[in-house]
């Protein structure tokens, strides 16, 4: 939607308040009207407080419409009720759409016009050439002021906070997309509007300026100012957890004097020294990439004012700041040889690191591969699009969440990990790679229009992924994007297409989940079929070509569209892919193949057909708890749209180019390509003779061997001359050949082909083919080739995809003794990639089962034991997570034990005893990694165990004490020594909760109500927010308020989304699996089973199928709620709350659509009485006399009752009651003592009334 101007260049003067949590500024747009009319200039501005406007200095009126809505609705909750949801929708719909419309509405002023530009001079900054126009620029000034702002920014600390002001920060989260820095600064938000910046922060100089700050000195030394009245200090018994965010003053404890300790004295002055340290901080400013930042001088000594500009033109979503008391993190530099002899990236490129004071340390361990990022992405990419690079750690943002701008990336403080932790390291090194990737291809090149945002999102993982491979190995790239494809596959269910997305406004990174699972899988497999046809060099050579286009600005605004990428790809590839793209990315779905083989000795053919059967399946989304809100409205969406298919057009077939590798008789692997184009595909593919075969195993090899020694010399002669070599066969080392001594055989209960199978493998032509083995496809794949040849591409095959297909054969085949046998040398032998023994060990849990006599368990035992155990014992050693593969392998295998079970559907008594074991004798004291979530996955798995069972008898409660007691005791040492992030406290919480809910534990809210305070880190609050939720907050109406209370009105910005984020997954599990915690403590009937009759056990079922889909579930949950006032009301305070983000806001009206179905009305209250109301008088006796009474308004007159003369009458008439009654309506009766005005109406004219004819009585 053109404005009719755009924006050449935009300053910004900032003053950043910590304390109270505001913004102050002023903002100067060079503007270049494209429209010789406009009168009017509209301007995206939200949560703003508009001072003043002037254009061209001259002062201009304006009106200014919040898009928030904070103002809508506010009248009593009577006025209306969480019914007219829809109403408010509508009220605040202006900030829900696609295409902003500007919120402030600037007039031109008198004396300024839109006149011809003089070519002759230059105008202003350098600008877009979209921006260059005819007409002069004009200069709009607005002065603004922010207020606690709850979108755009986040403030953190501030007065009135807990927190130390050495810790106060301030920054901007770039959610919702296109629409989060209109909610702080007046601009033309959005992705396509691209300007050129210039920036002003004035901030305090230091900690120590911060308004308010006072010295510990000043104050009661007896006293911890960082203390609450309320607070109370953990001790024995609490499982309080400390805060590792949290950046609190932590309580002393009082200890018995050592010698050589310091004195009291000497403490005193060293924490006085520190506190003078940590006032002495100074406060950042860190801002979009500048490789040049200069200090303003300011009149107050007390602050400081930071300038920095960005000319390379970027849209305001992709500007940021944050304030703080930021410290840099030093990284070192590692360049190869080889690289600097190409001439990549001097070592000396401006890229900093920020954290907060206490997580530095922190921060260089999580960002120490960011050089050598930068070198390879330069190296394969082309220069940096920006000056410098700034990344800067800080709290309270969401789970694992970044935003980045130009030069500049805000990370939660998630990401950052000590050396001695172990499993944020793939995960946080990758996610910090795609903000580095997202430079170029998100923030310098946009998409083209909202449907093709998978293509920018798709290459910025892509490009991480690649750098990945380059520092974890071809093996680990290989096995990620086989992961990939596998959750791919699951979830493309109901989905719509890559490039027809059907977004819902406002839209939110986490919207984006899909789109980031499947883009770059995409991306994938086109490069895969790039580089297979004529040998290009495929995306490689695609996307430097792009980023290359947008410097020489053949690339129209920097935006990048689908179609554009398309021909890009035809022309480097010289080849057609319009069908690749009309089946991967505009339509949705995956193929899944049906593949049959045969081979024919008379034609010396393999022959082979591949059917595709994606089409058989329904293709219903199954309800999922995270996402069943949204899921569900999209649902009912399409619904309404008469929509053939919800997720959109599905392909009944794909086609193209698929490899298939058979490895023939000798070993020796042949390729052959074939082209898909129909639903069946009929192929007769060459076989090619070879005289030598090559043997499986190493007793096969040995015996080979033997027999070739003991063969007289002559005979071996022979045999060469008679070309009969095949009795040999060619020796090669297999994978897997442990455990093959007889006594090994013996004692872990190994069993071996049969003489059966031995034979149809010495028949067989080739030894095992590979559907796909180049990968170029995401599918689901099938093939009827016999379990022996699985086992020989298990143990042959070095490619790790091919390994894992084996394994994962093996684990849903029907259970064998031989299959477990293969499943665990597997598992042991530590040549195999530790994804593919992962693999193994879980799939083992498919063999324990009583067809195999449970070997699959025993197996396990065993290879844990001989793993992790003394010898002999099951007692496990100390730990020691040096070796990363083999701490991935063992927590593996012990989350293979919490899945094994009995008969019954339960684990078995010595499994679960096992983890409790390993849980109570855990040993790390001697080890240098940390094992944190090594425990709390030991918790987790001894929930899991214990929750499997059904029964409810005594040993099974003995042994739920027994856990809980353990997991108390893990809870109560994470209070004195946290865990990384205290996930070992969130692992008991959630442990606990799910114990509960199986009826084997008594919690109580008001256990979990200290874990939701402030003291605890955000994650360790959620997780009690969530437990208080499930075991039965809704129906207690203080827990309930005081959940949304929190969510509007607590300090951390992260707490108040993340419990609207819970309650929407805990809706979602109240619709698919029903209230658990009613279930689990109903009356049991003191054990007897009371039988309802058939029609009782057809609606449970009927209601259990109900469940299974989306829209049945929904529509169980509505009557569920449907009559709960409380949350009726809850829900709709929380919508009217000016407290909420618009993101809460979104997510609250999205629950009220599905929950409460719309009525058009709105009620209006009058103080009107009512007509008819009840009366009530004594008749004789003790009797009570109603009477209905009228109270409809009489008549109005005015008259004067005559005094009474009679003394008599004048007695009584004090004593009585006097009723007045109108001689012409005796139904007119007036209760008045004498000498009061009484009234009645006339008629249209009031006037006074000097006669009026009345019979006077008393009663």
């Amino acid at each position: 939607m053109s404005r009719g101007f755009n924006v050449a260049h935009q300053k910004v003067s900032l003053d950043v308040d910590l304390g109270e949590k505001v913004l102050r500024g002023t903002t100067e747009m060079t503007i270049v009207p494209s429209d010789l009319s406009i009168r009017q200039f509209r301007f995206d501005c939200r949560q703003a407080q508009i001072k003043s406007v002037s254009v061209n200095g001259k002062k201009a009126t304006f009106t200014h419409h919040d898009a928030s809505g904070y103002e809508a609705f506010s009248d009593s909750r009577t006025v209306s009720d969480v019914h007219q949801h829809h109403l408010y929708r509508k009220y605040i719909d202006h900030a829900h759409k696609e295409v902003l419309e500007g919120e402030l509405e600037v007039n031109l002023p008198r004396g300024v016009k839109v006149s011809y530009q003089d070519t002759s001079r230059e105008t202003g900054p350098a600008a877009d050439e979209e921006a260059v126009g005819v007409y002069e620029p004009l200069t709009v000034v607005i002065a603004f002021v922010v207020k606690d702002p709850k979108t755009g920014v986040t403030f953190v600390g501030g007065h009135g906070s807990r927190m130390k002001k050495s810790f106060w920060h301030a920054y901007t989260t770039h959610a919702p997309i296109g629409a989060a820095t209109s909610h702080w600064l007046p601009c033309v938000d959005g992705l396509w509007s691209r300007c050129t910046w210039q920036f002003e922060v004035t901030v305090p100089r230091t900690v120590g300026s911060l308004g308010g700050a006072v010295r510990v000195e000043d104050e009661d030394p007896d006293v911890d100012m960082d203390m609450e009245e309320d607070e109370v200090v953990p001790g024995e018994g609490d499982t309080e957890a400390v805060a590792v965010e949290d950046k609190e003053a932590v309580t002393e404890v009082t200890e018995t004097a050592v010698p050589g300790s310091p004195k009291p004295e000497e403490e005193e002055d060293d924490k006085e020294e520190e506190i003078d340290l940590e006032m002495e901080i100074e406060i950042e400013v860190v801002g979009n990439g500048a490789a040049v930042v200069e200090e303003l001088p300011h009149a107050d000594a007390s602050k400081k004012t930071i300038s920095y500009s960005l000319w390379n033109p970027v849209s305001a979503q992709h500007i940021g700041f944050a304030v703080g008391p930021f410290v840099e993190a030093p990284l070192p530099v590692f360049r190869d040889t080889d690289e600097d002899e190409d001439g990549g990236t001097p070592a000396g490129f401006p890229i900093k690191v920020f954290a907060l004071p206490d997580q530095v340390a922190d921060a260089s361990n999580t960002c120490v591969f960011l050089h050598k990022a930068i070198e390879f992405l330069t190296n394969e990419y082309g220069s940096f699009p920006f000056d410098a690079m700034s990344v800067v750690f800080v709290s309270e943002y969401g789970k694992a969440q970044m935003g980045a701008s130009g030069g500049l990336c805000v990370a939660s403080d998630d990401f950052l990990y000590p050396p001695d932790v172990v499993d944020p390291l793939l995960s946080s090194t990758e996610a910090l790679t795609v903000a580095l990737t997202t430079q170029w291809c998100g923030v310098n090149i946009v998409p083209r229009t909202w449907n093709d945002t998978w293509l920018t999102q798709g290459l910025a993982i892509y490009m991480a992924a690649l750098f990945m491979k380059r520092l974890m190995g071809n093996n680990e790239y290989r096995y990620r994007f086989k992961r990939l494809a596998e959750t791919i596959c699951d979830e493309d269910v109901g989905r719509p297409p890559l490039a027809k997305p059907h977004f819902r406004f406002p839209l939110f990174p986490k919207d984006l989940s899909f789109i980031n699972l499947k883009a770059p899988g995409v991306l994938f497999i086109l490069d895969r079929r790039m580089t297979k046809i004529d040998k290009t060099f495929g995306l490689s050579r695609v996307i430097p070509r792009i980023f290359l286009q947008s410097l020489s600005g053949d690339l129209v605004n920097n935006a990048l569209g689908t179609n554009h990428f398309y021909k890009l790809c035809e022309r480097v590839s010289h080849c057609k892919l319009d069908e690749f793209f009309d089946q991967w990315v505009y339509s949705c779905g995956v193929p899944v193949l049906q593949v049959t083989q045969r081979f024919n000795k008379k034609r010396m053919f393999i022959e082979m057909g591949i059917r595709q059967t994606q089409t058989d399946k329904s293709g219903e989304k199954k309800p999922v708890e995270d996402t069943f809100i949204n899921d569900v409205i999209r649902s009912e969406e399409g619904v309404e749209l008469e929509d053939e298919e919800e997720g959109g057009p599905k392909t009944p077939l794909f086609t193209g180019p698929i490899t298939i590798r058979i490895h023939e008789a000798d070993g020796t692997p042949y390729e052959h390509v074939v082209d898909i184009k129909h639903i069946f595909t009929k192929l007769d593919i060459q076989y090619n003779t070879k005289y030598k075969r090559l043997k499986r195993n190493k007793k096969e090899v040995e015996a080979a061997t033997a027999a070739a020694a003991a063969a007289p010399p002559a005979a071996s002669a022979s045999n060469n001359n008679n070309n009969e070599e095949d009795e040999v066969g060619v020796v090669i080392s297999c994978l897997g050949d442990v455990l093959q001594t007889d006594a090994e055989l013996e004692e872990w209960e190994l069993c071996e082909w049969g003489k059966d199978e031995e034979m149809r493998m010495s028949n067989e032509a080739f030894e095992w083919l590979r559907i796909d083995a180049d990968f170029e496809w995401i599918c689901k794949i099938h093939v009827n080739q016999p379990d022996y040849m699985y086992a020989s591409q298990l143990q042959q095959d070095r490619d790790v995809v091919a390994q894992y297909e084996s394994v994962q054969f093996f684990a849903d085949s029907r259970p064998s003794k031989v299959y477990s046998t293969i499943l665990l040398r597997t598992l042991i032998d530590r040549r195999y990639y530790y994804g593919v023994r992962v693999a193994a060990a879980l799939g083992l849990v498919k063999m324990a089962v009583s067809e195999t006599s449970y070997i699959g368990q025993t197996h396990l035992l065993k290879a844990f034991q001989n793993l992790f155990c003394f010898p002999n014992s099951s007692i496990p050693r100390s730990n020691d997570f040096s070796d990363f593969p083999t701490y991935f392998v063992q927590k593996a295998i012990t989350r293979a034990f919490s899945l094994i079970r009995n008969g019954d559907g339960e684990c078995p008594r010595e499994i679960r005893t096992l983890i409790l074991d390993i849980l109570a004798y855990n040993e790390n004291s001697t080890n240098s990694m940390s094992d944190s979530f090594y425990l709390s996955d030991l918790i987790t798995f001894l929930a899991d165990v214990l929750c499997s069972s059904d029964s409810n008898d005594e040993s099974t409660r003995e042994f739920a004490a027994r856990a809980v007691n353990e997991i108390d005791r893990c809870g109560r040492l994470d209070t004195w020594i946290p865990s990384y992030q205290n996930v070992v406290t969130v692992a008991a919480l959630e442990a606990k909760k799910r114990l509960f809910l199986k009826g084997l534990f008594a919690a109580k809210l008001q256990d979990l109500i200290q874990f939701t305070r402030s003291v605890n880190s955000s994650e360790v609050r959620l997780a009690a927010f969530e437990a208080m939720l499930h075991i039965g907050g809704l129906r207690n109406h203080y827990i309930m308020h005081y959940v949304f209370a929190s969510a509007a009105l607590d300090d951390s910005a992260r707490v108040r989304n993340g419990i609207i984020d819970l309650f929407t997954r805990y809706l979602g599990s109240l619709a698919i699996k029903g209230d658990m915690s009613a279930a689990s403590h109903a009356d049991d009937n003191d054990g007897m089973i009371v039988d309802d009759g058939t029609q009782a056990a057809m609606e449970a079922r009927k209601v259990q199928m109900a469940r299974t889909s989306l829209l049945g579930a929904a529509d169980i949950l509505r009557d569920m709620l449907r009559l709960d006032s409380s949350l009726q009301v809850e829900l709709w305070d929380s919508l009217r709350s000016p407290y909420h983000s618009l993101e809460a806001k979104a997510q609250l009206l999205d629950v009220c659509q599905v929950l409460f179905v719309p009525v058009d009305a709105f009620k209006v209250k009058l103080s009107t009485p009512s007509l008819i109301k009840l009366g009530v008088g004594y008749s004789s006796g003790s009797s009570v006399a109603l009477r209905v009474e009228s109270n409809i308004p009489a008549p109005e007159k005015t008259a004067v009752l005559p005094a009474i003369k009679s003394k008599r009458l004048k007695e009584q008439a004090q004593k009585s009651e006097i009723v007045v009654v109108s001689k012409h309506n005796p139904k007119i009766k007036y209760s008045v003592r004498p000498g009061f005005r009484i009234t009645t109406n006339p008629g249209p004219k009031k006037k006074e009334v000097k006669r009026l004819s009345v019979k006077l009585s008393f009663k």
